[in-house]
């Protein structure tokens, strides 16, 4: 079966991103969760440090 969406909120998919913090050396952790087809944010989470908790 191919990974195909036909309607919204289906299929769902995710990205884990590093931006920066405000001082140097210190990066936050986005995780989002996105709408395959249309491509919207469902969920998404900041968190300080990366650990296998979050992930």
């Amino acid at each position: 079966m191919p990974l195909t969406a036909t309607a919204p909120n289906p299929i769902w998919t995710w990205d884990i991103t590093r931006p920066r913090g405000p001082l140097p050396g210190v990066f936050y952790c986005l995780y989002v969760v996105l709408d395959l087809l249309s491509r919207m944010t469902v969920g998404w989470s900041r968190n300080a440090p990366l650990c296998a908790i979050h992930a």
